[in-house]
């Protein structure tokens, strides 16, 4: 039987600490450290999906696997301590960053660092970060991983075809690396032709860390909702931590008019408020992740793992919210989209 052990002699700002021990009869163990950025999703979909998807494929106790698990809580400064007190200290055979943040704080800590190997998900800009050149090439150090998010133009052309009259959109965003990079690329969409039609009204807020933040930033959020909803068709919700967890979107479904396309499948499946959401599938990014953490553990180098996009993608809708809104749904929508209640 697998034993839980909290250790005592770890004092971390918002980290939460479990670790998995196997058996001691095991010949050759293989450890990995698994990080999240903070507690929920998008990490706790792609963090379990990744480790059900490491048990398929033999990685059990029994095998000798054993994993240990942590969360930031949005805080760099956790990242340095857990570095100082728990990984210098104890040999992984891997380590899993779950997140822009931890990626951006353990690429300042161990870039190029020998004998440390870094598997990232739910990372929205890893060329931006710097980790990675660019995608299926190899990595230029020890960064590789999955990406979390769905190109700009695809996500923006589902938002037209579900509401052919959109002119303006509204996108409220926590000052976030990854919100920046998302600006960006917006910013270059709007350049392009066909696009000249169509405005973004952006709203930023203080990123606030901790695993309770993103419900504080919804709190702040409230009078840029306020402020956009007379003149935006609809709001979008932001590629980070403010968009990805449930305030946001509870609060604007209860105090905008205009409907909200949300980024992931619980805003909509779980009631959070989003009318729609066109996102990218969590669970399979985990399963990607499992792939080249399997193939790290068996041997293969960083540099031999390339970079990777999400292979899935799914369309959420909330049948009365699209009623209420009076919108028709096109044929193919109808098709590909999952339907809520």
């Amino acid at each position: 039987m697998m034993k839980r052990r909290i250790l005592p002699d770890l004092v971390l700002p918002g980290l939460l600490v479990v670790c998995f021990w196997a058996s001691s009869a095991i010949s050759e163990p293989k450890t990995l450290l698994v990080i999240d950025s903070q507690v929920g999703d998008p990490y706790e979909t792609v963090r379990e999906s990744m480790l059900a998807a490491l048990k398929k494929r033999g990685y059990t106790k029994e095998s000798g696997f054993t994993f240990e698990y942590y969360s930031l809580g949005n805080y760099t400064g956790a990242a340095k301590n857990l570095w100082q007190h728990r990984i210098k200290k104890v040999k992984y055979d891997a380590i899993f960053l779950n997140g822009t943040l931890a990626v951006a704080a353990f690429k300042e800590i161990a870039w190029e660092l020998s004998g440390y190997s870094f598997i990232f998900a739910s990372v929205t800009d890893p060329v931006g970060l710097g980790v990675i050149d660019e995608y299926n090439q190899a990595p230029p150090a020890n960064f590789t991983g999955v990406a979390i998010h769905m190109l700009v133009d695809e996500r923006f052309d589902f938002v037209r075809k579900l509401m052919p009259n959109v002119k303006n959109i509204g996108l409220i965003y926590a000052d976030m690396a990854q919100s920046h990079s998302y600006r960006k690329w917006i910013e270059a969409l709007l350049l392009q032709e066909g696009w000249e039609d169509i405005t973004f009204h952006f709203r930023q807020v203080d990123f606030i860390p901790s695993d309770g933040g993103h419900t504080r930033m919804a709190h702040i959020s409230r009078r840029y909702i306020l402020e956009l909803d007379p003149i935006v068709d609809v709001f979008v919700s932001a590629h980070d931590q403010l968009g990805a967890q449930r305030p946001f979107a509870t609060l604007l479904s209860k105090i905008a008019t205009k409907p909200l396309i949300g980024v992931g499948f619980k805003e909509v499946r779980d009631g959070w408020g989003a009318m729609a959401s066109i996102y990218p599938d969590r669970a399979e990014i985990g399963v990607q992740a499992a792939i080249m953490i399997d193939r790290l553990l068996k041997g293969e180098t960083v540099q031999q793992i390339f970079p990777e996009r999400p292979r899935k993608y799914g369309i959420s809708i909330d049948r009365s919210l699209v009623e209420k809104a009076g919108i028709t749904l096109p044929p193919d929508i109808l098709l590909e989209a999952e339907f809520f209640p």
